[in-house]
């Protein structure tokens, strides 16, 4: 798989990135912090590509994702594991602080998605993040008992420890692997 995970620099993508690397996929890590960046190709292993890469910047997403696609010979996968989260009361966040968080996690997700999504159709890569689960779902009924899965505890929005994450990936990876029979 020729993935691109984007937000490799630290934390989950870096986790993410690194772990496709050691299991053999080509992986392209774009992030905003090159010296960081650098460290974790290094960890992902030879073949693994540093881009550089800022989200806020609708050219550098788009050079990012061109140099990706041709350093891996096109794109199968994309993560985008960029996230920033302002923590402070309401009231001492100005404007700036939105913006920056909403730039980052829902503007630069949709102009990295926008570049890639091209290099994902040519590689039918771009249907292995559906999963079909709520194929057939009847969606007023959703809707309906939604609210009742949330207020039973069954929708607690944790967060998933790293290593159960890619314990799950892996699950997930290998149910998509083609049948070698």
């Amino acid at each position: 798989m020729k993935a691109v995970v984007v937000g490799a620099s630290s934390a989950l993508g870096r986790c993410i990135g690194g772990d496709l690397g050691r299991r053999g996929d080509r992986v392209a890590l774009p992030a905003r912090r090159r010296d960081r960046l650098v460290d974790a190709a290094k960890e992902a292993g030879p073949d693994a590509l540093a881009v550089a890469c800022d989200v806020t910047d609708e050219s550098s997403c788009r050079v990012a994702v061109e140099e990706a696609a041709a350093g891996l010979g096109g794109i199968d996968a994309l993560v985008y594991a960029t996230g920033i989260g302002p923590l402070a009361p309401v009231e001492k966040l100005d404007a700036d602080a939105w913006r920056r968080a909403m730039d980052t996690n829902v503007i630069g997700a949709a102009l990295v998605t926008s570049a890639a999504l091209p290099h994902l159709t040519k590689s039918g890569g771009e249907g292995d993040s559906r999963t079909g689960f709520n194929d057939g779902w009847d969606r007023e009924y959703a809707a309906q008992v939604y609210p009742v899965w949330r207020q039973r505890g069954y929708l607690t929005g944790s967060l998933l420890d790293v290593e159960e994450f890619l314990r799950v990936l892996d699950v997930v990876r290998a149910a998509a692997a083609p049948s070698r029979k």
